[in-house]
């Protein structure tokens, strides 16, 4: 009896863009975006690249991808209170640069991650996209502007959750001096926290405790308040 394989893909992988640009700058992405929207090309924007579906941080060869892995610049304010990230950088570069200014910002858990997503402080302070107090961006027309909460609000507002759907970032000033602190009261070796919580306890019924708990590292649970407050009980 004769085998017919049919090829398979994922609609949402990667595709080949026709051409790739690395800008360094905001004045190289406004310059970008108005050939872009001159030209009528599409395009899509990649930075630290999780999100793969077309036309979020990919796009085939009709169209340009805009990659922000030269957008890698990280200012600290002289009291400490805030810093400035481009928005091509990954967590894991961001950690180490501000963990010599003894500070450091509601992130992702995962240092390999673009700068965004959730952080072992979500469920007290959000996402990471919450604690963001200005984005630089740059609209589709090149135009440059400044999105917070008392300027542009409506875009700032949408930025929060839209991604490169509204603009695209240069930088994301965000800061969070006390999340520093927790960490620096536990002690050195590997802690383990019991995962007890309702979703694990309804999931695992459903799913088996193996899966649940897999689903529960990317869900958003509550930090015990001794931990938050200043190291293990």
């Amino acid at each position: 009896m004769a085998t017919t394989r049919s090829p398979v893909w994922s609609e949402a992988c990667r595709l080949e863009a026709q051409c790739v640009v690395s800008p360094s700058s905001t004045e190289e992405i406004s310059l970008i975006m108005k050939i872009i929207s001159f030209l009528h090309v599409s395009f899509a924007v990649r930075s630290g690249g999780h999100s793969p579906n077309p036309n979020w941080s990919s796009i085939d060869s009709n169209g340009i991808l805009i990659s922000t892995s030269n957008l890698d610049s990280i200012n600290v304010s002289p009291d400490n209170s805030m810093a400035s990230i481009g928005s091509g950088l990954r967590w894991g570069a961001v950690y180490e640069a501000l963990d010599s200014y003894g500070v450091s910002v509601i992130g992702g858990r995962v240092p390999q991650v673009g700068v965004g997503g959730l952080s072992h402080f979500s469920a007290q302070h959000g996402l990471a996209a919450d604690n963001v107090k200005d984005f630089e961006v740059v609209l589709t027309s090149g135009e440059i502007v400044n999105a917070n909460a008392d300027t542009n609000s409506g875009l700032f507002w949408a930025l929060k959750g839209g991604g490169p759907n509204f603009g695209l970032v240069y930088s994301e000033p965000a800061t969070y001096p006390e999340a520093f602190a927790p960490f620096a009261a536990i002690p050195n070796g590997i802690v383990r926290i019991s995962p007890t919580n309702a979703t694990v306890t309804f999931l695992s019924t459903i799913l088996g405790t193996a899966l649940a708990m897999l689903l529960r590292a990317f869900t958003l649970q509550t930090i015990p308040p001794s931990l938050v407050a200043g190291g293990l009980p």
